[in-house]
């Protein structure tokens, strides 16, 4: 922190505690997950200190702790909106509050408080702290009297099992403040968490199968194909057609059974059948990370799929040479990226088109069978964009799901995109994200699943009623131990409120317009360590209208954007986009100021017959939707350098 950051810090600290003694604790902490789509970006300096208060600490100062713990970054310039009414630049934690509010930790709706200088209540920080860990709680048997009126009764009955707060007569006093132990309790407790998740990559992964298996040891030179083929040099055991056998490759076991066998030099070349490894493993102690080939990525049906060589992810992979084709590549090309594309008919002559970019594709896993313990945790980026336009009669019922590619992951299975749809209307979308989703199980713990989306960007013009996205799912085909599918969803998505008056009074009619950013995760999986079994199947939200870093609410009165809503409607919220925001459009060209009066965010001339050609361009979004008229005006043209120096 700078000398003159830090003075000031110091001095608000002091103010608004008056008595309260503090003390810095400096505790390095691992990340619970690694954020993608940071590379080669300025991002904020962290402090790297955690608060802690004498029972009095605020909900300003929780959040800035939790930012620390869960080494929460966001991009330079890519804070999220302010959505609450009591938050502003000037206050100390303001950075922290919205860098919280980017991960999904506030869950408020826009326009309502988040009270930061508020005292941090347990229930509160039971829900925050457990938000970033993600346990799920499958007894729900609360053990606390005071039930009534908890908002978060899991986060509760978690934070109670945990040890991080004790019962008070048998209640558990959502309202009260948190004492400094209890913040030592939990910060202690969420350092344990996250230190598990580690992967060593230097680790000696350890097998031991039954015993009509052979093994070929660790240091023996193997060599396994796409096809499976095996080739083993100097093999220093005997392996006839029939037998079954385990080798390792980079520390990972697979066991096959012979159908071919040849021999040429000092390679043994071995044709084989699959051999599900939990029934010829008697134990496993393995950890690793294997990268997603996208060599071998495929197209689903009549999606296509352009490879691409090279290029950055911060140019969405503009400056590749990019390969469409419907088969995989072969050779020596490094393909960073895949982009699967599909056309959705929607008939009438009307469509919608979406296109996911995907790159940084890898599984981390960690398992022991002997404790009981048991992890995995797929990793991505993606940049989605859609656009379309359509009726109400063509499009209706048109929604649904299809596959748009799948890409194996070495030793551990395929991740399937899917692409989902829900729409009446026009839209233009575009963000880019950084996903992570996994599972993680012990006796001692139970399940959690594990998640990190960080958004890059994201702008979204939606006309009407939309639900669209992708899914991303690791079906676990081939390790140990766990089997089944995790998966995470992301996307945008638009609700409509409309009331019409018949008073004679204007206006007659007000719309809000409400699209916000939605993620979520899940698990449908089983775990066998060959003495017990255990199965897990939820889906949780992430991101939802209360708690996503993109909320966008526009308010029209007679098809007039304006704010705030003369008839009082609650349906107005009690919040509305700037003209200024990353995430929004304009609309008609305009768009609102920070007292709700319309804004041009397009300049403009006129020719002789009273069109308009766009001259130039003030806002601020990535993806931009061009008005069919300004002021009355139909726009015809683009002019020279109009967009000059609006590279995003």
């Amino acid at each position: 922190m700078r000398e003159k950051e830090k003075e000031v810090y110091v001095k608000e600290r002091w103010k608004s505690q008056m008595k309260k003694i503090s003390k810095v604790l400096l505790l390095v902490i691992v990340s619970v997950a690694f954020c993608f789509g940071i590379t080669g970006q300025q991002v904020e300096a962290r402090d790297t200190s955690i608060i802690y208060g004498d029972g009095t600490i605020t909900r300003a100062e929780w959040l800035h702790d939790l930012t620390v713990m869960f080494d929460m970054t966001v991009e330079k310039d890519n804070m999220p909106d302010d959505y609450f009414s009591d938050v502003t630049s000037a206050h100390v934690y303001y950075k922290d509050i919205m860098m919280a509010a980017e991960f999904g930790v506030i869950d408020i709706e826009a326009g309502q408080k988040v009270k930061p200088d508020e005292a941090a209540t347990r229930e509160f920080a039971a829900h925050t702290l457990n938000y970033c860990l993600g346990y799920k709680l499958e007894d729900k048997t609360y053990t606390y009297k005071d039930t009534t009126g908890i908002k978060y009764p899991d986060d509760t009955q978690i934070a109670i099992n945990r040890g991080w707060f004790a019962l008070e007569s048998g209640r558990f006093n959502p309202e009260k403040t948190i004492t400094k132990s209890e913040i030592e309790n939990m910060v202690s407790d969420a350092k344990t968490v996250q230190d598990s998740t580690q992967i060593d990559e230097n680790y000696k992964n350890s097998y031991e199968f039954t015993s009509n298996v052979i093994e070929i040891p660790q240091d023996v030179s193997v060599y396994v194909d796409k096809d499976k083929n095996v080739t083993i040099v100097n093999c220093p055991k005997k392996i006839t057609v029939g037998d079954t056998f385990a080798v390792c490759e980079n520390g990972v076991a697979q066991v096959y059974t012979a159908k071919e066998i040849t021999v040429d030099g000092s390679d043994t070349v071995i044709i084989t059948n699959d051999v599900d490894i939990d029934k010829v493993t008697e134990s496993v102690d393995a950890q690793g990370t294997e990268e997603g080939d996208l060599k071998q990525a495929e197209a689903v049906g009549d999606a296509q799929i352009t490879y691409i060589e090279g290029g950055t992810e911060g140019q969405a992979y503009e400056n590749g040479r990019a390969y469409r084709s419907r088969r995989r590549i072969s050779g020596n090309k490094k393909i960073s990226a895949v982009k699967a594309s599909k056309k959705l008919e929607l008939g009438a002559g009307k469509s919608f088109t979406i296109n996911c970019t995907l790159s940084n594709v890898s599984v981390d896993y960690k398992i022991n069978s002997g404790k009981r313990e048991a992890y995995v945790k797929a990793n991505g980026t993606a940049i989605i964009t859609g656009k379309g336009e359509w009726d109400a009669v063509a499009a209706a019922g048109k929604s649904g799901s299809i596959e748009l590619v799948k890409i194996p992951v070495a030793y551990v299975g395929v991740i399937t995109v899917t692409a989902e749809y829900s729409m009446n209307g026009e839209v233009t979308l575009t963000y880019t994200t950084g996903f992570q989703t996994g599972l993680q199980y012990s006796p001692q713990d139970g399940f959690r699943l594990t998640k990190d989306f960080q958004k890059k960007s994201f702008t979204l013009h939606s006309k009407t009623k939309l639900s669209a996205g992708v899914t991303a799912s690791i079906g676990l085909v081939k390790l140990p131990v766990i089997s089944g599918k995790i998966y995470a969803k992301m996307g945008a998505q638009t609700v409509i409120e409309s009331e019409t008056f018949d008073d004679g009074k204007s206006p007659k009619m007000c719309t809000t317009v409400s699209s916000w950013l939605y993620a979520s995760a899940g698990a449908n999986a089983s775990l066998d360590f060959y003495v017990t079994k255990k199965s897990f199947s939820k889906t949780y939200d992430i991101f939802n209208e209360n708690n996503s870093p993109v909320r966008l609410v526009y308010h029209f009165e007679d098809g007039r954007l304006i704010y705030p809503c003369s008839r009082g409607l609650a349906s107005a919220k009690g919040y509305f986009t700037k003209w200024n925001s990353r995430y929004g459009s304009s609309w008609g060209g305009y768009g609102l100021d920070e007292n709700g009066t319309p804004k041009p965010v397009f300049t403009y001339s006129l020719d002789d017959d009273g069109n308009a050609t766009i001259t130039g361009y003030t806002g601020n979004v990535s993806a931009l939707v061009i008005p069919e008229e300004i002021d009355g005006h139909k726009v015809i043209a683009l002019g020279d350098n109009a967009f000059k120096g609006k590279k995003y």
